[in-house]
C-alpha cells in the first residue's frame, strides 16, 4: 500500500482525539491524534515506534520521541449538551471576569488577556483539529463574547481618560 493510500485509510478508519501532552522537560501542549476506531488512546502510545506524530493545535504537526513523554491524557472538552449552559453563564459574567482580570487592570493587561483567550477560542483551530460543529459554534460564540468584553472595558477606560468638562 502506498504512503498516500495508507494515510487516507487511517483518516477513514480513525477518529481525531484532542489530548493534553506533557513532555519530560515540562513542555505542555494540546494536540490532536488519530485513534483507530478499534483501539484506545493507550494503544496509540504503547507501541514500539521510537517517534510519535501529533497535530499540535498551536504549532502544527510535530514529531517527538516516545521516551520524551511524561504524560498524555484526553483533553477535557465540554460535552455538547453543556455548551449552551456554559455560554449563558459567560454572558452573565462581568467583562473583567470574562477576561480573567481584575477591575483595576490597565489597557495592556486587557489586551494581553483578550489575545490569549481569543487564541484559545479560535474556531479555525477547532476546524483544523476536526472538532464537532457544536464545539466550533461554541468557540465562535465565546470569541464574540471576549470581543464584547474587551470593547466594554476599552469604553470604560476611554470614559475614565476623558477630562471632566
Amino acid at each position: 500500500m502506498a504512503a498516500a493510500d495508507l494515510t487516507a485509510w487511517r483518516r477513514q478508519n480513525s477518529d481525531p482525539m484532542t489530548i493534553d501532552v506533557i513532555l519530560s522537560d515540562g513542555t505542555a501542549m494540546r494536540a490532536v491524534v488519530m485513534v483507530p476506531r478499534d483501539k484506545q488512546l493507550k494503544d496509540v502510545f504503547n507501541v514500539t515506534d521510537t517517534f510519535i506524530e501529533v497535530e499540535c493545535l498551536e504549532n502544527g504537526p510535530i514529531v517527538f520521541q516516545r521516551g520524551a513523554l511524561r504524560s498524555v491524557r484526553p483533553a477535557m472538552l465540554p460535552k455538547a449538551d453543556q455548551l449552551d449552559k456554559r455560554l449563558a453563564a459567560a454572558e452573565k459574567l462581568q467583562a473583567h471576569l470574562t477576561l480573567g482580570i481584575t477591575k483595576a487592570a490597565d489597557r495592556a493587561t486587557i489586551a494581553a488577556a483578550h489575545a490569549s483567550l481569543k487564541a484559545t477560542y479560535d474556531p479555525a483551530r477547532a476546524v483544523s483539529a476536526g472538532l464537532p460543529a457544536e464545539i466550533i459554534a461554541y468557540m465562535d460564540a465565546m470569541g464574540r463574547r471576549l470581543d464584547a468584553a474587551r470593547a466594554e472595558l476599552d469604553a470604560i477606560h476611554e470614559l475614565a481618560a476623558k477630562p471632566a468638562a
